[in-house]
């Protein structure tokens, strides 16, 4: 039989995600392991607005963290949460705007 995926398995591989966010060390890993750019991928053609609500809440984990913050300040991801924090989800806009108020707090 031929596997056929669930059409929300992006929303839960990205929710599984923002789960694992919450400890620093896997944070990190997460970053160094370069998955910071799938999120970008999805920012790009999500599949719904659920998972821009997901990846917002993650880059603002991650912000959290002062030594993600190289990562986050390149071009494209900070292009990416300023797209966030100006789109029409709330929720999104929330998670966004508090990840570039962290990211402005250690930038001195």
């Amino acid at each position: 039989t031929q596997h056929v995926p669930l059409s929300d398995a992006k929303l839960h591989s990205v929710a599984a995600l923002r789960g694992l966010c919450v400890v620093d060390v896997l944070r990190l890993r997460i970053i160094n392991e370069g998955i910071l750019r799938s999120f970008l991928y999805l920012i790009d053609t999500p599949p719904s607005t659920a998972i821009l609500v997901e990846i917002a809440a993650i880059l603002c984990g991650f912000s959290s963290l002062y030594e993600t913050h190289v990562d986050l300040l390149q071009p494209a991801v900070l292009h990416s949460i300023f797209l966030l924090a100006m789109g029409d989800l709330v929720e999104a806009q929330q998670f966004a705007s508090t990840a570039l108020a962290n990211l402005a707090s250690n930038s001195a």
